[in-house]
């Protein structure tokens, strides 16, 4: 199994637990400066600061890195260029269809064309984590009804 497969479908897993938490408060957040119970901020300060309970066991895992993120974007040449010059970020790659920047020795980010659409869509991003072992993280993405695919995508390594 390819550690990029896998940590995908962590994060995926995660942010779908985490939208549905968060849904109903996403418009909330920040705006309790007035004080809890008021029109800004309808929770109740109990409510608002609630622990939030585990969806499932944890693993025990580590996130050390961010190790890439992919957006969907209509000129991504341009988006591409922009974050060179901005942010200092280094081109390694671009085919046409998409582009490769390293973020220092941190991690990676792509801007792939979306000639379809207008806005920006977040693609997939990937986490490092440790410790890594591909057999338990497979075991444990399928104890939580996931069903990993080793991809061998040699596009993305980590350094």
């Amino acid at each position: 199994m390819n550690a990029y497969r896998a940590i995908r479908s962590i994060s995926q897993m995660a942010m779908a637990a985490l939208a549905l938490v968060a849904a109903p408060f996403a418009f909330t957040q920040g705006k309790c400066s007035d004080g809890y119970g008021t029109p800004s901020c309808p929770l109740s300060m109990q409510l608002a600061t609630a622990q939030i309970n585990p969806v499932f066991a944890p693993t025990g895992w580590k996130t050390v890195a961010l190790d890439h993120i992919t957006f969907e974007i209509p000129d991504y040449q341009k988006e591409a260029a922009f974050y060179v010059a901005l942010m200092g970020w280094k081109l390694r790659s671009d085919d046409g269809r998409q582009a490769v920047l390293d973020i220092g020795d941190s991690g990676s980010v792509i801007f792939q064309e979306a000639r379809e659409q207008q806005s920006v869509v977040v693609k997939s991003f990937c986490f490092v984590i440790e410790p890594w072992d591909a057999k338990t993280v497979e075991a444990e993405l399928r104890k939580r009804g996931l069903s990993p695919v080793a991809e061998n995508d040699t596009k993305l390594r980590p350094r």
